[in-house]
Parts: structure tokens; C-alpha cells; sequence
């Protein structure tokens, strides 16, 4: 192998270590989102309106502007 073939294995192996090292670091931290949020889907309610008496998505659509801001 040439000088450059082995200083670019080197270098090479020398990212993919820092990319790894990196990856390690941020996966505690992408875990607990991520089981965060599959705790938030697994409370999702389709029916929620029915639930608590609130049927704003049926009314909504036919609301004027001062509905809204209120």
C-alpha cells in the first residue's frame, strides 16, 4: 500500500471511531424520548370527545373567527 492508502485508512478509522463514540453518547437520551413518546400513543383516545363531553372537532369546522379567538 501507498503512503496516502494507509494515511486514509487512518484517517478513516479515525472518524469511524468518533462517529461511534458520538452515537454512544446520544443514544441514552434518544431512548428515553423515544419511550416517551410511545407512552403518549399508547394513552392516544380516538374517542376523547366522547369521553369528556367535548365535541369541539364536530363544532369547530363551522366557527367564524371570533370563535376562534375566544
Amino acid at each position: 500500500m501507498t503512503r496516502v492508502e494507509l494515511d486514509w485508512k487512518d484517517f478513516d478509522n479515525s472518524i469511524n471511531d468518533k462517529k461511534e463514540k458520538c452515537l454512544e453518547e446520544r443514544m441514552p437520551p434518544w431512548e428515553e424520548f423515544q419511550k416517551q413518546i410511545e407512552h403518549k400513543w399508547n394513552l392516544y383516545n380516538e374517542h376523547l370527545d366522547i369521553a369528556y363531553k367535548s365535541y369541539i372537532l364536530k363544532i369547530s369546522p363551522t366557527w367564524n373567527v371570533s370563535h376562534w379567538e375566544e
